[in-house]
């Protein structure tokens, strides 16, 4: 007598469910450079083993091959469904404007306007289209201008006498983006009279005089100042950088980036072209010398005590800077971020000397706050000291020369104190590279020095 245990059959079946399992994918919706996408669903797949199972036992003294039994598993949000939302709410959206009355005057919403305020949710078996107000106040702000209403206005900061003063805000009359968002979603799904009306009313501005009161900007928590040969690129790439940091406002929470403060650097936008570092060598860059401006940034902030997100030093080690406590910048590939990591607000502050050319610059950063800490660095220990090998020579047409410079590692700690006492301690530490020496011995070359 042959007795079958369905259960051992299944058990053995384990390895092949697993490779006929498939997770059903939902259909999905969305919104994709202007026009609605639809993505068909897939149905998953599962083993039915003791369905396998009972097949075998019919066939298993024949030697005959038995299809494994798997089943269908139907997705949550399926094509139909998307179809619907596509066919009910997307397409109707995206079909003509909306225009909307404000007062005694009005404005059109745009169907692209409301393509990028529109997306849609997998929520309890349906697609769900949001209208996300931000967005869509953002899309319409220079309609709602032309209306000619004051809109608010934020506070902000400006230093007078050298020290951060609060601009107040100011209310103004408009309309508010959660009755515009209510305005359009209630008239986008439409086919003909797309009219909306939505109430105008004083608005707050966002950030408010408190606000700005209660971030607690009142002293200096962290300050540097570096100094640098005053050529005419830097005087101009380092007092533009300057300016551009000067008055940036980094709320609690907030990510600071220099590469988002200072933008692209072009010609158009006023950057001038100087030295660089590149792949351990000096090179000419667009925007030249910022690192002077991010450096000092870089130090103001350690001193301040705030989160370090991301720095990255020189490869090569000038003399001007603090050793180890630098950092470069490259619009594509290296920023200098920090978080305020502190219930208070952070407001920059950032000024040159205006040096003339040939003399010598300096470049101060501060950082107003509330103070937390008293920040320290300690000395900082060199090692691993590397020679930068024979000197390059050159009988290029175009020459660069430049000095050798040697290669070394240093490690420094950054020391927080409160009431004297170290609280907490920070390591840092940074490799630089050797530069070998170049000599340019074509005597008919043309000089190419790009200074550092």
């Amino acid at each position: 007598m042959v007795t079958l245990d369905p259960a051992v059959g299944e058990a053995a079946l384990a390895d092949l469910g697993t490779q006929v399992h498939t997770e059903p994918e939902n259909a999905d919706l969305a919104i994709v450079e202007g026009a609605p996408k639809l993505t068909e669903a897939k149905q998953g797949a599962d083993l039915d083993a003791a369905a396998t199972v009972r097949a075998a036992e019919q066939v298993y003294l024949t030697g005959t091959t038995v299809d494994a039994v798997v089943t269908a598993k139907d997705a949550e949000i399926t094509t139909a469904e998307a179809s619907e939302a596509l066919e009910k709410v997307a397409q109707p959206a995206l079909s003509a404007p909306i225009t909307v009355a404000a007062g005694d005057k009005t404005f059109e919403v745009a169907p692209a306007t409301i393509a990028s305020a529109l997306s849609f949710e997998a929520a309890d078996g349906a697609l769900t289209p949001k209208l996300d107000p931000d967005k869509l106040m953002a899309a319409s702000r220079a309609k709602l201008q032309e209306l000619g209403m004051q809109a608010p206005k934020d506070a902000s900061f400006t230093f007078a006498d050298g020290r951060p003063t609060v601009v107040p805000s100011t209310d103004g009359l408009g309309v508010s983006k959660e009755n515009l968002a209510k305005a359009v979603g209630e008239t986008m799904t439409k086919t003909s009279e797309r009219n909306a009306s939505v109430e105008v009313g004083a608005l707050k501005a966002a950030f408010t005089t408190e606000d700005a009161n209660n971030l607690g900007i009142k002293e200096v928590t962290g300050e540097f100042t570096t100094k640098f040969p005053a050529t005419a690129y830097r005087v101009n790439n380092i007092g533009k950088s300057a300016g551009l940091v000067n008055g940036v406002l980094v709320k609690p929470g907030e990510t600071f980036s220099m590469n988002q403060v200072l933008g692209p650097r072009t010609l158009a936008r006023g950057w001038q072209a100087g030295g660089a570092i590149d792949g351990g060598k000096v090179v000419e860059r667009m925007g030249g010398g910022i690192s002077q401006t991010t450096t000092t940034t870089f130090n103001a902030i350690f001193f301040a005590g705030l989160e370090d997100v991301y720095h990255k030093p020189h490869s090569l080690y000038f003399s001007r800077y603090p050793m180890g406590r630098e950092a470069t910048l490259d619009y594509v590939s290296v920023d200098m971020k920090f978080k305020n990591n502190t219930e208070y607000g952070v407001l920059m502050q950032a000024y040159t000397n205006n040096p003339k050319v040939g003399g010598q610059g300096t470049v101060t950063v501060r950082v107003w706050s509330t103070k937390k800490y008293d920040v320290k660095a300690s000395d900082p220990v060199q090692s691993a000291f590397r020679s930068p090998g024979p000197a390059i020579q050159s009988d290029a047409a175009v020459c660069s020369p430049q000095s050798a410079m040697s290669g070394f590692r240093v490690d420094y700690n950054r020391l927080f104190y409160q009431n004297g006492a170290l609280v907490k301690t920070e390591p840092f530490n940074w490799t630089y590279n050797t530069l070998q020496a170049v000599r340019c011995t074509n005597p008919n070359a043309r000089a190419d020095r790009i200074e550092r």
